[in-house]
């Protein structure tokens, strides 16, 4: 038994290989923290990157 993250075992899931069990358990959230170096213009990845954690709730 192992507690992951769902997108990355989706496939196995959804294959069968994998099944979930304890359904009503709610994991304790944790905070996220990002750190780069701030310049005039981000980079974009780094700005796909933190959209993408904001929008995960992180």
């Amino acid at each position: 038994m192992t507690h992951l993250i769902e997108f990355v075992v989706s496939k196995d899931l959804q294959a069968g290989g994998l099944q979930t069990v304890l359904n009503d358990f709610e994991s304790p959230r944790r905070q996220a923290f990002a750190l780069y170096q701030q310049r005039k213009y981000t980079p974009l990845k780094v700005q796909l990157f933190l959209e993408f954690l904001l929008s995960a709730n992180c």
